[in-house]
């Protein structure tokens, strides 16, 4: 029974998400937030510590020891809000999802942090007039490909970040979704995204010439990219053909781990997402 409503939904998803497009995103989100945790689930645990270790990096070149004020734009479960909390940082994490935000403050209460608040928000909606340069770092990761309006959601992040913060934002390639249909035979679904920047369900796909003329946009300066996942991949993702994380030994892990964080740069345009990191 549970196969047949999944099946059901899946065809439902897929049909009506080309008149629809926005709505249906939003429907698939809120489904992926209750059946899926990306603060627990094995193989995200392992591209956390990817995103981490760039984010700490970065953080180090730029601010040294300083203790930081983030926005977690989109924070879902607080997989990266909750680590950061932990170094000493105030972390404010928002997410429309009243599913992933409730296990996010379970899991924050947990480990006793009292520099770290969840909010439900949908970041499609406007911030506040006061919020303007109120954050030295600002994160949205995993986020802009589902987004309608992305440039007015990066208009209000850009805002709100202080002058001389730290911005990371992660993209979906156009390679990836390429790979993906062709993997799955899906060859009008790759023909149509060639020429066009979002998908036929409506999700945004970005080149990585595309994705620095955005940045350049919003004048940011000391632009960084770095591939998430440059050689494996979860269920479903093509790379996942060469490996998953979670399938792996503790050992093979670190090895894959370093392989991936070394080559990041080098090969940033072939992960399941390109991280940038820029400054204001």
């Amino acid at each position: 029974m549970a196969k047949l409503i999944w099946f059901f939904k899946r065809v439902s998803y897929r049909t009506l998400a080309p008149l629809f497009p926005e709505t249906i995103s939003k429907w698939r989100i809120q489904e992926v937030a209750k059946n899926y945790n990306m603060y627990t689930e094995e193989n995200e645990e392992y591209y956390a510590k990817l995103y981490f270790h760039i984010i700490k990096t970065k953080f180090q070149q730029v601010f040294g020891n300083k203790k930081l004020k983030i926005l977690d734009a989109g924070c879902g479960q607080g997989r990266l809000s909750i680590p950061l909390a932990i170094m000493g940082h105030t972390v404010e994490g928002i997410d429309f999802s009243p599913d992933a935000i409730k296990l996010a403050k379970k899991y924050a209460a947990e480990k006793n942090l009292n520099n770290i608040y969840f909010d439900i928000k949908d970041i499609d909606e406007p911030f506040n007039d006061d919020m303007s340069e109120r954050y030295d770092c600002i994160l949205c990761t995993e986020v802009i490909y589902m987004v309608k309006d992305y440039n007015k959601v990066l208009s209000e992040l850009y805002r709100m970040l202080k002058t001389n913060g730290l911005m990371f934002i992660a993209f979906r390639e156009k390679y990836f979704y390429l790979l993906y249909y062709i993997k799955n035979k899906r060859f009008k679904d790759a023909k149509f995204i060639l020429s066009n920047s979002k998908t036929m369900s409506g999700l945004n796909v970005h080149t990585h010439k595309e994705i620095l003329e955005i940045l350049f946009h919003f004048r940011l300066k000391d632009i960084e990219f770095h591939g998430i996942g440059i050689c494996s991949g979860i269920e479903g993702d093509p790379l996942s053909s060469i490996v998953e994380p979670k399938n792996l030994t503790s050992d093979e892990q670190k090895i894959l781990f370093e392989i991936e964080t070394s080559l990041s740069k080098e090969y940033s345009k072939a992960g399941r997402y390109i991280l940038t990191s820029a400054v204001k």
